[in-house]
């Protein structure tokens, strides 16, 4: 949304540290960050929010606690958290799993798992969390010729959104519903792992929020999931703006507004008036001319 700044006080640029954070909650990935000195805006003024710019680390997992469960044949593995490929996480399958041999085809992206040993030809891949890197929907799969082959194609590349969410403040965004979701900006993860992500935005999107105080601010850090987003330890940084505008701006439009439309009803009002008259005098005459007649 497009605002013009005509105001004596002054933009404010606040410089995020989560290592100075006031309280992190490491299940919601939500961190409070208090203001010993708030900002607050002028009389007849409001505030709008501005992300500049941020420095996040490509330290998180791939594969994690929320995606690292592997259920075949009804036994459960957990695959050690961490960053695979194909070729790492296929060391990992052929070693854990007894029986069943995977191969990872390059051309479609896909894996194939075979039985080469134990009793049947059945295989069967349960419900679990690991499913989707590997190429599977949610649901159980099956097969009884000895080779189940991934569905999709396997999807190791990790998170691929960093979604800031601001939820003490009202903002306006919507998500592809329509509904309000409260996000500031949503940060691509297009860098390897182990390197950083220097994001600046493209465009200046301000957000009108409601308060004229502001004490403290709540940063929720997701991933496009709505996942918490584990870091290892590593900082973020990010810079915000706040900006003032004036609040008589908005009552100087729609007071012209209503101007106009004031004008507008007279004038209806005149042509109204105008056409009785005129009708009267057409219904006036065809009265004195009937009377001759």
């Amino acid at each position: 949304m497009s605002h013009i700044l005509n105001t004596i006080q002054s933009s404010i640029n606040i410089y995020l540290d989560s290592e100075n954070v006031y309280s992190h909650d490491d299940l919601t990935g939500s961190y409070k960050f208090i203001f010993k000195e708030p900002v607050e805006a002028l009389p007849n003024h409001q505030m709008l929010l501005e992300i500049k710019s941020s420095i996040f680390s490509m330290s998180m997992y791939s594969i994690n606690a929320l995606n690292n469960t592997l259920i075949v044949d009804g036994i459960s593995y957990l695959i050690p958290v961490g960053n695979y490929d194909a070729a790492s996480l296929i060391v990992f399958l052929d070693a854990t799993i007894p029986g069943i041999v995977t191969t990872f085809n390059s051309t479609n992206m896909k894996f194939s798992f075979t039985k080469t040993s134990g009793s049947g030809s059945q295989i069967t891949f349960n419900s679990c969390t690991a499913l989707q890197i590997l190429g599977f929907s949610s649901k159980d799969h099956q097969t009884s010729n000895y080779t189940l082959e991934s569905e999709d194609v396997v999807d190791l590349s990790g998170i691929k959104q960093i979604v800031v969410k601001v939820p003490n403040l009202n903002l306006g965004s919507r998500d592809s519903k329509g509904q309000s979701v409260g996000i500031l900006a949503k940060i691509p993860c297009f860098v390897n792992p182990g390197e950083i992500i220097y994001w600046s935005a493209d465009t200046s999107v301000k957000h009108q929020i409601k308060t004229r105080l502001l004490d403290h601010l709540t940063i929720d850090i997701r991933d496009e999931f709505n996942n918490n987003i584990d870091f290892n330890g590593t900082p973020w940084y990010m810079e915000l703006i706040i900006h003032f505008i004036e609040e008589r701006d908005y009552r100087q439009k729609v007071t012209h507004y209503d101007d106009i439309k004031t004008d507008l009803d007279e004038h209806h009002r005149q042509i109204h008036q105008i056409h009785q008259i005129h009708q009267h005098a057409k219904n006036h005459k065809k009265h004195n001319t009937n009377k001759i007649s």
